[in-house]
């Protein structure tokens, strides 16, 4: 563990981190750094404090907002997979129904 310093809206930030993820942890900065730029932009007035506050809130909503179109693929697919398994169980009842009519 060594302290790494990452900036964010001008201001300095060290942090611990483990040595192999010094250079992660400054990509994840710049795109924080971004973002919290984005939403200056609409909110100018804004204290750093409160755009941390929104950018996290964007952050989870995206996340949030992704997680659920991912799990309405899943059920599509379960959907898909679901009608394949009736229509074959009534293809063999049919089958099963002619026999017995036989």
């Amino acid at each position: 563990m060594s302290i790494v310093t990452i900036t964010l809206s001008n201001r300095d930030f060290e942090l611990y981190c483990p040595e192999e993820s010094h250079a992660e942890l400054h990509s994840l900065a710049i795109k924080l750094d971004v973002e919290i730029n984005k939403v200056r932009q609409a909110n100018p007035s804004a204290s750093f404090e409160l755009l941390l506050v929104m950018v996290a809130l964007n952050l989870l909503d995206n996340k949030q907002k992704q997680a659920s179109v991912e799990a309405e693929g899943i059920a599509k697919e379960v959907n898909e997979d679901f009608k394949i398994l009736l229509s074959s169980i009534f293809n063999e009842l049919k089958v099963v129904a002619e026999k017995l009519e036989r």
